[in-house]
């Protein structure tokens, strides 16, 4: 029996590409007003400019407790307060797409202040996702932040 070349490799694709998606999985989105207290790092930024990557010890952090953050940027103290999270599930809305935007159910708000842009948040893993403004008239973003400490 004398075995097609083509059919071999596309099987071969076919079951690469099935174990990469299975790799994906191994991390799980988790809830973020139970794992949001700790110092993230920020590691990635991106929006119509493009996309730009941030080492370790790049002084670009957001730290929370389970009550107050701080925000820190060239390791100097920008912005402190309280914060609370609220479910909300119009990210699409809010910030203008539904490409990204439909995994972000929590609502990022900075000392009550409801007329801030809305910051929507996701951790999966270590990693937390922060998408902000509107996609499309070119002013949305999103971060992504890793967990360097618990506290």
């Amino acid at each position: 029996m004398r075995r097609n070349p083509l059919i071999l490799f596309l099987l071969a694709i076919i079951v690469t590409t099935l174990a990469n998606c299975s790799k994906d999985k191994t991390e799980k989105e988790v809830n973020p007003v139970v794992y949001l207290p700790g110092i993230w790092e920020l590691r990635e930024a991106s929006g119509q400019a493009g996309v730009f990557p941030f080492k370790k010890g790049n002084g670009h952090r957001l730290e929370f407790t389970k009550t107050d953050y701080r925000v820190i940027e060239a390791d100097t103290l920008k912005q402190t307060g309280k914060y609370h999270l609220e479910v909300d599930n119009n990210a699409a809305v809010n910030v203008c797409t539904d490409f990204i935007s439909e995994d972000f159910t929590h609502l990022l708000i900075y000392d009550g202040n409801p007329n801030d842009p809305k910051k929507y948040i996701r951790i999966v893993g270590n990693k937390l996702s922060y998408i902000s403004g509107c996609f499309a008239f070119d002013s949305g973003h999103q971060l992504e932040y890793e967990k360097i400490s618990d506290r």
